[in-house]
């Protein structure tokens, strides 16, 4: 069985897993209902468990769900433009079921998962504005922080993000 990021970061670094900061079941609800989105699966227990704040594990960059300068009201705009962009490319029906952007890359490559998609609500998707193209980035969520963390120097970010708190 393969190891997820939460039993990853709970064996490999304790003290980070300790530290983490998460939303809590109702905070959930109101992040589903202020996002139009389902929280469900890997992006559910990582919220849970570490959606505010990662021990020190990741940054805000790509994570962008951990921008302390970001408002509520810029996340809301930046799934608004990107909504925006991929229905622009008429291929809005096959990729956008309650999409919820966690990561941008280079200012143009945005990460986001289908949350309104039952049959596989994991699987991350990547939509690269410069070349105006939507594919599956091939990797689930947890897989995608597992990458990230193995490409991340570790206790180098102390970032704190809100996706609910105006």
């Amino acid at each position: 069985m393969k190891m997820n990021f939460i039993d990853m970061a709970k064996t490999e670094y304790p003290d980070a897993f300790a530290s983490m900061i998460g939303y809590s079941e109702a905070e959930l609800e109101k992040i589903e209902a202020l996002y139009s989105v389902k929280i469900q699966g890997e992006l559910r227990a990582f919220l849970l468990r570490a959606g505010r704040y990662s021990g020190g594990l990741f940054s805000d960059n790509p994570l962008i769900i951990y921008r302390e300068k970001w408002s509520v009201a810029t996340h809301l705009s930046f799934k608004f433009n990107l909504r925006r962009d991929i229905q622009d490319l008429k291929i809005y029906n096959e990729y956008l079921n309650k999409p919820f952007v966690f990561a941008w890359e280079n200012e143009s490559i945005f990460y986001f998962l289908q949350t309104g998609k039952l049959d596989d609500p994991d699987q991350v998707y990547v939509y690269d504005e410069n070349t105006e193209t939507v594919r599956s980035a091939g990797m689930t969520f947890n897989e995608y922080l597992l990458n990230l963390l193995n490409n991340t120097p570790v206790g180098s970010a102390e970032c704190h993000g809100e996706l609910i708190n105006f």
